[in-house]
């Protein structure tokens, strides 16, 4: 495999906002950089032909342009801007500057980008690419500093693990994106729910009340036999539902005493059929899936025809066709690059264009491992 590494790009003022997601760069807008590098090389290197295949994205580090109200609420920061005098009215040039609604932030991020094509010299490429990288624009934003860019080629011998090595210790501390599509059908599936409230159930957080039962833990804490106290312990970890409550747990206070234990057993009542007076406490709910997934915009899918160029006003140049879109949306993972072990995992972490009949997406060819991978291990 033959790569274009991009290390370590500092990027400004990018879009944080894509479709209904913000936080970081979307797989649309890295695709649409290298396209853009893509048509760059194509007028330079017309002789010695050069084919984009995929990008990987490693983000290092990012910062939203946010602050936090008096209310506690993270909003982002809008910038009030005079507007363009040019065919306004005198009392439209007059009138008070208008909020440019807009999520920017600052981004350092690295690209893996796959390529197939005979390069006679690397040392000129790599200088023609830090001159016109430079130039580039990713998400929106500007691009301040990029560390180097260089070549690299992964055989398939047994040097291959080396290299990948290599690679990757200049990559760390990042994060890699995949495309955990598989999830989202998964989570759909099993809970017999259309992808909308699937999608939801990744992208919220949500609360669930538990009524008051520190009575309960006391009692239970102080049996001499264990054995329903580590139930319980295990029983609580889960969301607030009546009908998860251990047999074993139920059995027990069945048999207890109502003059004995008459303040237990009456929050033992209020926990089985708690009301609007119930004291309580509010629990996080997990997401459907472990690991670090995030709501993520992968491509656009048509709701209009394509139309001819002149029968749509206004369109951003005189030649190309029209068609409109709306933003697809769907779950994805960072997991850290330290995790790329092998030239097929690599290849996995490429997104790459798929065209189909009225749909414009960013996919990867990501299969999850049967087993996770020891976060501990030491790899370096």
């Amino acid at each position: 495999m033959k790569l274009i590494c991009i290390n370590r790009i500092k990027v400004q003022n990018a879009n944080a906002v894509a479709g209904l997601t913000t936080g970081s760069v979307s797989p649309t807008a890295v695709m649409g950089a290298t396209h853009t590098l893509q048509r760059k090389i194509d007028q330079h290197y017309s002789q010695e032909p050069i084919k984009l295949l995929g990008t990987a994205m490693i983000v290092h580090e990012h910062h939203q342009h946010t602050f936090k109200n008096d209310n506690g609420a993270i909003k982002f920061t809008q910038s009030r801007n005079a507007p363009y005098l040019h065919g306004l009215t005198d009392d439209k040039k007059s009138s008070p500057a208008s909020v440019i609604e807009e999520g920017k932030m600052n981004v350092t991020l690295s690209l893996l980008i796959a390529y197939d094509g005979f390069v006679a010299d690397n040392k000129q490429l790599e200088a023609w690419l830090d001159t016109h990288c430079r130039l580039l624009r990713i998400a929106g934003g500007s691009i301040l500093d990029i560390k180097d860019i260089s070549l690299v080629n992964i055989t398939g011998s047994d040097k291959a693990g080396t290299q990948i090595k290599r690679l990757v210790r200049s990559l760390l501390p990042g994060f890699v994106l995949y495309d955990r599509n598989d999830l989202l059908a998964s989570h759909a599936n099993e809970q017999d729910i259309d992808t909308l409230p699937a999608w939801i159930d990744f992208v919220s957080l949500k609360q669930v009340a538990r009524p008051e039962h520190k009575l309960i833990d006391k009692h239970l804490s102080g049996l001499t036999d264990n054995k329903l106290w580590t139930v319980w312990q295990k029983y609580l970890t889960t969301p607030y539902l009546i009908t998860d409550i251990p047999d074993a747990i139920t059995q027990h206070f069945d048999t207890l005493n109502d003059k004995s234990f008459k303040a237990l057993l009456k929050q033992w009542q209020s926990y089985l059929n708690p009301d609007n007076k119930t004291p309580a406490q509010w629990e996080y709910q997990p997401k459907p899936a472990s690991g670090y997934l995030v709501p993520i915009i992968t491509g656009y899918k048509a709701i209009s025809p394509v139309y001819k160029n002149d029968e749509v006003d206004n369109t951003r140049d005189a030649t190309t066709d029209v068609c409109f879109v709306e933003a697809v949306h769907t779950v994805g993972e960072w997991q850290s690059v330290h995790r790329i072990k092998e030239l097929e995992q690599l290849e996995q972490a490429l997104w790459c264009y798929d065209y189909q009949p009225n749909w414009y997406l960013c996919k990867q060819n990501y299969q999850p491992p049967t087993i996770n991978n020891n976060d501990d291990e030491d790899y370096i």
